[in-house]
């Protein structure tokens, strides 16, 4: 798990993955971090990267190891804090006070693209 090495996103090299998925671009998928050697392999990539934040956009998988993370992190008193964000095509993320995440409206108006 994580990027041998990082670069961020710019108005310069993002635009040959727009609109074409994210899967192949992250190289993402649904996998679970279960095991120690995967937490411990979190816990290199963000003292490797001296991240103070990271944000995990995605469904239910997503963001069940967004939490997991941040329990971990917060556990081994790391500073790096963790934020799920709810992004999902499926629509199976609502609550009362969010009654759809964006990725399901924007895929239900493009459906005839």
């Amino acid at each position: 798990m994580g990027p041998p090495s990082f670069s961020g996103f710019s108005s310069s090299n993002h635009f040959a993955s727009m609109d074409i998925g994210g899967f192949d671009m992250i190289c993402s998928g649904r996998d679970k971090i279960e095991t120690p050697k995967q937490f411990q392999q979190a816990e290199d990539t963000v003292n490797r990267l001296d991240l103070d934040g990271l944000v995990v956009i995605g469904g239910d998988d997503s963001n069940t190891n967004a939490c997991l993370l941040g329990e971990y992190f917060r556990g081994r008193n790391l500073k790096t804090r963790v934020i799920g964000c709810p992004k999902t095509i499926d629509g199976d993320l609502k609550c009362k006070e969010v009654p759809t995440s964006f990725g399901f409206d924007t895929a239900c108006k493009l459906k005839g693209v």
